[in-house]
This record gives structure tokens, sequence and C-alpha cells, in this order.
């Protein structure tokens, strides 16, 4: 699988899930041999997370 495909793969299911309500990126790289994105999720309890996903 490509870096990109990953990373896109990995948003998706964040988008999908019933206990997510807000997907901020707050960052994002994408290099030929690896990639990664911050983001902070807010729950539907209005908690926050905060989420690294590397490649």
């Amino acid at each position: 699988m490509e870096i990109q495909d990953y990373i896109n793969t990995v948003k998706i299911k964040l988008a999908t899930s019933c206990i997510i309500i807000k997907i901020a990126i707050v960052e994002e790289k994408i290099l030929l041999d690896r990639g990664y994105f911050r983001a902070r999720l807010t729950l539907v309890n209005n908690d926050f997370l905060a989420l690294i996903t590397v490649r």
C-alpha cells in the first residue's frame, strides 16, 4: 500500500467512526518513503484526542 493510500484509509476510518464528531488535521506531510499526520479529534462526549499517525 502506498503511503498516501494508507493515510487516506486512516482518515476514512476516523471520519466514519460513530464516536468522532469532528476531525481537525493539524499537520500533514507525505514524503517518498514515509508520511504522517497530526489530528485533533472531538469525541461525542466532547472530550478530545490528539492523534499522530506515522507510516
